[in-house]
């Protein structure tokens, strides 16, 4: 049976948690043959540079690409074991981040406004969380009001330009 490390060119890793208590498995991907290639208990610098002692030079060598979130631990083991490697986000965090986006900068409008007491503009401001996040396009004439409302609110309409 081929080793499962054998013409690795692109990989990802993640750390997940399982069970109460917060226990952490890291996982590694095989992009090309969209398989799980290893796993080990905990996460960080430590265990996934496990990953890499495994390997062989020859091995560490051929990874172009190594996906994952945006962990230091995951860039320092890249730079360490694979430094010809490109590092890159990995799809999953780049949609979280996009989407978190947005509603970091809905909310600073919100907060001023109830700091400020101004109950008009907090009414106003009501259920245009996930307005921001669709495609103002395709939006209900609900949700256009209420997008209009959130940038009466907030002259520069900064969640649209998030």
């Amino acid at each position: 049976m081929p080793s499962p490390f054998g013409g690795l060119t692109s990989i990802g890793v993640d750390e997940t948690g399982y069970r109460k208590g917060h226990t952490c498995i890291t996982v590694v991907v095989d992009h090309e043959r969209h398989r799980a290639i290893w796993a080990h208990d905990g996460y960080g610098r430590d265990v996934f540079g496990l990953f890499f002692q495994t390997l062989t030079p020859e091995q560490r060598a051929s990874i172009r690409v190594v996906a994952g979130d945006g962990a230091w631990w995951i860039d320092s083991c890249v730079h360490e074991w694979c430094p010809n490697a490109e590092r890159a986000p990995d799809g999953f965090h780049i949609v979280s981040w996009t989407s978190d986006a947005p509603d970091k900068v809905r909310r600073h409008p919100w907060n001023q406004a109830r700091r400020d007491g101004d109950e008009k503009s907090v009414k106003r401001m009501r259920g245009v969380r996930y307005t921001v996040l669709k495609n103002p396009g395709k939006l209900t004439d609900r949700r256009s009001e209420a997008s209009g409302n959130l940038r009466d609110t907030d002259p520069k309409g900064r969640p649209y330009r998030s």
